[in-house]
């Protein structure tokens, strides 16, 4: 029978430096905006050696991703509880876009940044946990919605992931109305079709 070891120092004191540095940096791309805010602000902020934030995250972009990340998993774990309890497609696929939707209405410039680096961004480890939490977010959506027959699960959920992408950076720019209801409107349109049947 084997016992968990208990966390040493060494690794209790890499995770309180990462905590810090996660703190710091989510709380001064939130003041500041990414643009405005430099790697040696968020060292500095967190009590570390500048070079101790790029052991944690390579780069900037990576650093950014690491906070959004850390928003998303909590966002993610609600929108799948809610969307459980829901039996309507679009209820429930709305449920689960929660997350990003609370990202895009809190940070709309952040949100761009991550859509940006998960779909450009180079490889690194948070951009791959990003690209992990969308795809996941995606295969939800396929995995609550009742399907014709020989329709992929995996394919429907990631087709309305990229509309909802779509428009919710036309919303950020101001090219399209604000709003939940129109994303909804788009959702509904993708999952009940285009055409007279």
């Amino acid at each position: 029978m084997t016992q968990d070891r208990p966390i040493g120092r060494r690794e209790q004191a890499k995770a309180a430096k990462r905590g810090r540095i996660l703190a710091a940096a989510d709380r001064l791309f939130s003041e500041q905006g990414y643009a405005g805010t430099t790697t040696q602000q968020i060292a500095d902020a967190a009590d570390v050696a500048s070079g101790t934030v790029f052991t944690y995250a390579a780069t900037k972009a990576e650093l950014l991703l690491m906070v959004v990340n850390h928003r998303l998993r909590d966002g993610a774990a609600r929108g799948l509880a809610r969307a459980e309890r829901v039996t309507e497609p679009v209820a429930a696929t709305m449920a689960l876009l929660a997350p990003l939707f609370e990202l895009a209405a809190a940070d709309p410039d952040t949100f761009v940044l991550f859509a940006r680096e998960v779909l450009f961004g180079a490889e690194g480890e948070h951009r791959s946990e990003a690209v992990a939490a969308v795809t996941q977010i995606g295969d939800a959506i396929g995995s609550v919605l009742p399907l014709r027959s020989g329709i992929d699960p995996t394919d429907a959920g990631r087709a309305v992931l990229s509309v909802v992408l779509f428009e919710l950076n036309r919303i950020r720019r101001g090219a399209s109305p604000a709003g939940r209801d129109r994303v909804a409107a788009q959702v509904a349109l993708v999952l009940y079709g285009l055409c007279d049947a």
